[in-house]
This record gives structure tokens, sequence and C-alpha cells, in this order.
């Protein structure tokens, strides 16, 4: 499947590429609930710069040396981006006061440039998820959790 490249926020004819890797993904609760599948189209798996957190019910990245799993979607209108924005605690105008910031980046894979939510605030208080694979993490977490709880009587 081809990739459009350099997705350029100025160009309106340039396709509107996000990066996303944690409740976002294809078949993630946040994804069915804010109905992405109607509003973006699946192109294919990404790699991001960064390192992952678990910030809880959900993932933080920030900028590091490590790889970071994820799906790479086009927005098929813009309006979507504004949507994520707010889901995101994302304010343009206030990015200081922001719980994540958009930033544009070229993605480690495929080669091209996406829109990608990191971290703002200062020092994660989650662990480091060495893998860099939200999915994969909560998963296993999930089975760690059930592992633990005693039978019922």
């Amino acid at each position: 499947m081809a990739i459009p490249s350099r997705a350029k926020p100025t160009n309106a004819s340039a396709p509107l590429l996000m990066a996303v890797y944690g409740t976002l993904r294809k078949g993630e609760a946040n994804f069915r609930r804010l109905r992405l599948g109607r509003s973006v189209r699946f192109i294919g798996p990404c790699a991001i710069q960064g390192r992952l957190y678990d910030l809880g019910a959900y993932p933080g990245l920030v900028a590091g040396d490590g790889l970071v799993r994820g799906e790479l979607i086009e927005c098929r209108n813009p309006l979507v981006l504004r949507r994520l924005d707010v889901f995101e605690g994302f304010d343009p105008g206030d990015r200081a006061g922001s719980l994540f910031v958009r930033r544009l980046v070229r993605l480690a894979e495929p080669d091209a440039d996406a829109w990608v939510y990191f971290y703002a605030r200062p020092g994660p208080a989650g662990g480091y998820i060495a893998s860099g694979d939200w999915v994969a993490y909560r998963t296993g977490r999930r089975r760690r959790r059930a592992l633990r709880k005693p039978p019922r009587p």
C-alpha cells in the first residue's frame, strides 16, 4: 500500500497522517469510543522514536532513544484532528497547560511525517514500557492481574 509522505499542515491537499500508539490504535477502547473507523483510513504499522510510559489507563510517549510501536492512520476529515486534540487534552493556544502536545515528526518506520501526541507533563510517574508496544503490554498486564486474583469460592 502506498504511504503518503510529508504530511504538511499548511497544505490542505496533503494527507493528514497521524501515528497513534495507545488507546487510539485499531481495536482499542478509545478507537471504538470515538468511532474512528468511520473517520480514518488505516495505513499500516509504524514505529515512533521515543520512550513509552504506563500512565494508568493510557500510555504517554516522551522524546527518547527507544522505538514505540503504533499505527499510521490518515484522517479523512480535518475536524477529526480537532476532536482528537480535545480528547488528548491538547490546547494549541495553551501548550504549557496541555496534558499532551501534538507534534509533526519523522517516523522511524515508514519513511513519512505524521502528527504524534507527546506527553507534556514533567517526569512520567508511570513505569517505562520497554517493549514500546502498549497493546502487548496492556494485554500482559491484564493477564498478570487475572493470575493474582484468588479463585472465587
